[in-house]
């Protein structure tokens, strides 16, 4: 365990350090002394990640050749070159089957050598986020050295735009804003302390900086606490660089390999030793029975044919948004169990959006339009000005009348971008799920949430409205402007809280953010607005999921309740999630800011509202004051109305416009905004009652995972020719005061959530459904994780905290080996604490989150996971995310521009649309994947027995080979390569996510597929050559006893004089033709049933022949090979040029009625048995 420093204070970690720090000016501090960093360095070693281990590029590439199944050909290759190279035979064929397989395991090793992607350019990718130089106090002087030079206890200067050394602990801070958002995650950057805090996580720790995080704005002074291996990016570096899983592909071809070598050699060493009885010669006999049954017994191609089967599958993979970067992944990916997904931006939109708006003491339906169109006016002094909704009464909050004002220091200058708020971790204590902070009963709950009714007075304005409207409007135009006259009644009920959140706002936008269009139809508004838009936003049509999900359009409120209003009998909705027809504002600033510029964008022009409350002073958010506040000056017309008649006063009037923490915003408050017996506005003295409702609502919205900021306003007057550095110094006098800013009016809250994609909660269901869990693992907080959770269905059953809340219990006395608990949510900081035994628990149950994480926790879910038997699947878009990924059995990053080059180096699979769909897509294609692989092997496997039969025969009976080497060969290679492809082109037969997936003894080549390959198929096939054979030879009038044991001495150029049964003398050369002939009656045979067999492979369970003549499933790559295959033995057979080399000669077509036969026979039994194993599963479902 590392030493942390963020717990002591400044002097202590000097001392710890023994660094000289010069605590009144830590910029000129002494520093270490070139001989103490000499001497560190040669303690510690450089500051820079372990180097990896490289291995020559030729070295990698033998490795793929020394892969089991090419190990294997390659083995028969070399053992093909013997009988050439002993002189035994008289021809070059032996050279040439040794070429061809030698040729074969290059290119598949090349193949899989440029798939796979290297471990060090991960490392490379690490190492390349570190910076060259840094500049440090040595010796009383400031000096630039080379980053890999520092050490422990170095004092290192930080400005804007920096890169992070070394992990550091702050010790000076000037609005020093660190992003680590590579290291831990988080894309907010945060304000850098040099306070001493106490939490779990060093990640959370503000007064650290780590290694390769930037600064992004602001200066400070760090001291070094870590270099090298020894920083957290250090660590993850040695997390990242352990070997990669086996993969399940390479699991099953090892098992393949073995199970085809051992029959190999058990069936080479039996002919060998029944050779040796019949007295044999045995080196001879070595070169046959060995040699050629090994060489026999191996099938050649299919390391090809699984190789484009996964090529095949990855393309396709890639067309829905899933780069393959390891081609055996497709494969794992199907047999996947497990599936730990990262929240944000994978399960969510990684777009924080505005939730819920709580005002005036009352929760307010959602709207997309709520400042309206034409403001109240009123006549003053002649002249009609705009009405505010509500603006509170003119006080004196700033202290403007104070002489001494003026003269007041500044507030501090440090200011924090994260402007949160209260993120949900301030809420009351958090737990799983967030059951300790939701409200006690499930009806204050829904109080709370509850949307706010229109009332009658608004509804009898609409209606007039509609009937006005419906005089001269079609149906379309009427709707929308009833849409219109309800979104103006939203204005009415929170305008100024939206002020305060459009206003009181730190993000910009950097381009203009149209009105989108209010109905899906093409009206005269929706016209008239689009012409104004730019060509790509300025389509009337809703956006489709994909639009949205990939940021061309943008949706306006995500979730918010949805309001109806019914007027003159048309139901108005007010959906929440209506997509505008506006590509998504580019807005800079902290994800709460840019969410409130986004929602009110939609409702006003933002630029517009902004220029007429011109700030005239503000106070930056910052971690210690949490809330952040500007002063606007109160336009013209607003003045008007504010002004009292009877004493008209003509100093400037400003609003002071405040946002932050609720309890924070709270507490500067005097009044809160409430309505009377009317509902019209109106300011009452914050007593207990209003605050109390104000936290059960924030409660409610907390205990839903969302950040919840609080709102005020307060009005106030300023000397008629104050400049804007005045008003800043009033400002900071208000702040600086012993009470801080007060005399404000509470308006209300307004909550913010990272809305789950749309797609997220069917794609969970479609998971289980598929037997695939899915694990939430995300370093965001219990409650939110929990809340989101719910929200998207992966947490359904019961959590410790729900088991304890019934039995009223505390939640550590419930174990979590409980039945009760179905499902857990688990922070990082009890994994900490785990034994085996809650492990095994928790990763055993259907629905688990796991929250505050660290990189470690994840890795060690991963690991955990895969030792209980586990497929798993790891997500990750970050830096940190890199161990956990290495760890699982796939690795899946997110394609997205923000994503860690990291984080992609280290997966199996990149994600190009960052959509959890993808994955499960992926399990499908990987599911299939392995059906069509369980295809093609049978299929190969089917035509080895025949090759093996033929070897057989000539090594018991003495039979002349009735299969030659070359023959073999041309089998494997060639007519039967593309059929075999074919089955990668197969569609699926069944609805594959709708079945468990595959156990760990579900095998790819097991006895089933042995048995039926051989005992079946094999047989039948063997049979039918065999007896195309004999009949070739009964043709030429010799029996098959009466040639046995004359293979050794006959059927070759000058052999001794053969007599057929009718004592017909035969010379060599006749003989020989006789051979070549029955080779070529075999070969055809084997071929002629094979295509038979193809048809049979298509399916496993539904008939063959119905799938076959089904135009939607047919198979042009099938049909291609089939052709190709017959095509390619024509060839061999009946062209003279091929007929020497192939060693066949043309024979009559009537001699292929065996092979048809056993087609037949291959064909009908095994429909006959899928329709029985059809009948089964029909019977099983029914029951």
């Amino acid at each position: 365990m590392l030493e942390r420093f963020d717990a002591l204070e400044v002097t202590e970690c000097a001392t710890r350090l023994k660094t000289l720090v010069n605590a009144a000016a830590v910029s000129r501090s002494e520093g270490l002394t070139p001989a103490e960093a000499a001497s560190r360095l040669a303690e510690h070693g450089p500051n820079a990640l372990p180097a990896p281990k490289e291995r020559p590029e030729i070295v990698k590439f033998l490795c793929k050749i020394l892969d089991p199944f090419l190990a294997m050909l390659l083995g028969a290759a070399i053992l093909s070159l013997i009988p050439w190279m002993a002189g035994v035979g008289t021809n070059v064929i032996d050279l040439y089957l040794a070429g061809v397989l030698g040729l074969v395991v290059i290119i598949n090793a090349a193949i899989d050598y440029a798939q796979e992607a290297s471990s060090s350019a991960l490392m490379r990718k690490l190492a390349d986020m570190l910076p060259r130089g840094a500049l440090v106090r040595r010796n009383g002087e400031s000096v630039t050295v080379p980053a890999p030079e520092l050490v422990p206890g170095d004092i290192v200067l930080l400005a804007t735009g920096d890169t992070v050394p070394a992990d550091v602990r702050v010790i000076e801070s000037t609005g020093l804003q660190i992003e680590a958002a590579s290291i831990t995650g988080e894309s907010a950057p945060y304000e850098a302390s040099t306070d001493a805090c106490d939490v779990a996580d060093i990640t959370d720790a503000r007064n650290v900086a780590f290694s390769s995080s930037h600064v992004v704005d602001g200066r400070g002074v760090g001291l070094v606490t870590a270099t090298g291996p020894d920083t957290l990016i250090g660590r993850l570096a040695v997390l990242s660089a352990g070997p990669r899983p086996t993969s399940t592909l390479n699991k099953e071809t090892n098992r393949f390999v073995k199970v085809i070598a051992v029959t190999a050699i058990v069936l080479a060493v039996t002919f060998f030793i029944v050779g040796l009885v019949q007295g044999r010669e045995p080196f001879n006999l070595f070169i046959t029975a060995c040699i050629t049954l090994i060489v026999a017994s191996v099938p050649q191609g299919l390391p090809a044919t699984v190789t484009s089967a996964l090529s095949v599958a990855a393309g396709r993979m890639k067309r829905a948004n899933v780069l393959v970067k390891r081609l055996d992944a497709v494969e794992t990916l199907g047999a996947v169990t497990v599936v730990c997904s990262d929240k944000t931006g994978t399960l969510t939109t990684n777009n924080m959006t505005v939730r819920s708006i709580f005002f005036a003491g009352q929760p307010v339906a959602g709207g997309t339009r709520l400042f309206a169109d034409k403001p109240k006016t009123e006549r003053v002094q002649g002249v009609d000005v705009p009405v505010p909704v509500w603006r509170p009464e003119v006080g004196n909050c700033l202290g403007a009348d104070s002489a001494a004002a003026a003269d007041a220091k500044p507030a501090s200058e440090d200011s924090d971008s994260a402007a949160d708020g209260a993120a949900p971790a301030a809420a009351p204590a958090e737990d799983e799920g967030g059951a300790a902070a939701r409200p006690a009963t499930d009806a204050l709950r829904r109080t709370m949430l509850a949307p706010l009714r229109v009332p009658e007075a608004a509804a009898g304005q609409l209606r007039a409205s509609a009937m006005e409207i419906s005089r001269s409007a079609s149906g379309s135009v009427r709707r929308a402007h009833t849409l219109h006259a309800v979104r103006d009644w939203y204005a009415a009920v929170c305008e100024p809280a939206l002020l305060v959140a459009l206003v009181c706002n730190a993000a910009s936008a950097e381009r203009a953010m149209p009105v989108s269009a209010l109905t899906d139809r093409t009206d005269a508004a929706t016209l008239k607005r689009a012409s104004s838009m730019p060509r790509e936003v300025a389509s009337p049509r809703a956006a489709s999921d994909e639009e949205a999900d990939d940021g061309k359009v943008w949706r306006a409120v995500s979730a918010m309740p949805t309001h109806k209003a019914k007027v003159d009998d048309i139901t108005v909705s007010v959906a929440p999630q209506e997509r505008t027809n506006v590509a998504p504002p580019a807005a800079n600033g902290n994800a709460s800011d840019v969410a409130l510029l986004r929602f009110c964008s939609t409702l006003a022009d933002a630029q517009a509202v902004r220029d007429t409350f011109a700030t005239m002073a503000e106070v930056p958010f910052s971690s210690a004051r949490k809330w952040a506040a500007v002063v606007v000056a109160a336009p013209e017309w607003e003045r008007a109305s504010m002004n009292s008649s009877a004493d008209p006063d003509p100093r400037p009037i400003v609003h002071v416009l405040v946002k932050g923490a609720p309890e924070k915003v709270q507490d500067m408050c005097d009044t809160q905004l409430d309505r009377n017996a009317d509902g019209a506005l109106v300011s009452r003295e914050m007593d207990g009652l209003h605050k109390a409702h104000a936290a059960r609502a924030y409660k409610a919205y907390a205990a839903e995972g969302q950040r919840v900021l609080g709102l005020a306003m307060a009005s106030c007057r300023v000397p008629s020719d104050a400049t804007s550095q005045q008003v800043q110094a009033l400002v900071n006098a208000a702040v600086a005061a012993p009470g801080g800013l007060s005399g404000l009016t509470f308006l209300g809250l307004v909550s913010l959530v990272d809305p789950p994609k749309a797609s997220t909660a069917g794609t969970i269901a479609a998971a289980r459904s598929a037997g695939v869990r899915v694990f939430m693992v995300t370093g965001d907080h219990a409650l939110t994780a929990g809340a989101i959770g719910r929200e998207i269905g992966l947490i359904r059953g019961e959590t410790r905290a729900d088991v304890a809340l019934a039995r009223g219990a505390a939640v550590t006395d419930i174990p979590w080996s409980n039945e009760e608990v179905t499902s857990a949510v688990v922070r990082g900081s009890e994994l900490d604490h785990f034994s085996d035994e809650d492990w095994t628990a928790v990763l055993q149950k259907p629905e688990v989150v796991f929250a505050r994480t660290t990189p470690e926790h994840k890795a060690e879910i991963a690991r955990r996971l895969r030792d209980l038997q586990n497929i798993v699947a790891m997500t990750g878009d970050g830096t940190n995310d890199a161990p956990a990924m290495r760890a699982a059995d796939i690795g899946v990053a997110m394609g997205r521009p923000d994503a860690s080059d990291v984080a992609r180096e280290a997966a199996d699979v990149v994600l190009l649309d960052d959509n959890l769909a993808s994955v499960v897509a992926g399990v499908a294609e990987g599911r299939v994947l392995f059906a069509n692989l369980r295809k093609t092997i049978a299929y190969t496997l089917g035509h080895l027995l025949p090759e093996i039969a033929a070897v057989v025969l000539n090594l018991t009976a003495g039979l002349p080979l009735g299969l030659a080497p070359l023959q073999v060969l041309s089998v494997d290679l060639g007519t039967e390569l593309l059929p075999a492809m074919s089955f990668a082109f197969e569609a699926p037969e069944d609805a594959v996510m709708e079945v468990p997936p595959r156990g760990p003894d579900d095998h790819l080549i097991d006895t089933g597929i042995m048995a039926y390959s051989y005992a079946f198929v094999g047989l039948l096939e063997s049979l039918a050559c065999i007896g195309a054979y004999a009949w070739v030879f009964a043709d030429a009038g010799l029996s098959l006893g009466s040639i046995v044991g004359k293979s050794e001495f006959y059927f070759e150029p000058g052999a001794p004089i053969l007599y057929t049964d009718a004592g017909v003398p035969l010379s060599g050369e006749e003989q020989q033709d006789i051979l070549w002939r029955a080779r070529a009656a075999w070969h055809l045979n084997l071929i002629v049933a094979q295509l038979f067999h193809l048809i049979a492979c298509k399916t496993t369970v539904s008939s063959a022949l119905r799938a076959a003549v089904d135009l939607s499933k047919f198979n042009l790559v099938a049909a291609a090979g089939g052709l190709l295959a017959v095509a390619l033995v024509v060839v061999f057979v009946y062209v003279p040029e091929m007929q020497p080399i192939m060693t066949t000669r043309g024979v009559p077509l009537l001699m292929i009625t065996p092979a048809l036969a056993a087609g037949v026979l291959i064909l009908g039994l095994s429909e006959l048995y899928k329709w029985r194993l059809a009948s089964r599963v029909r019977t099983a479902k029914e029951d």
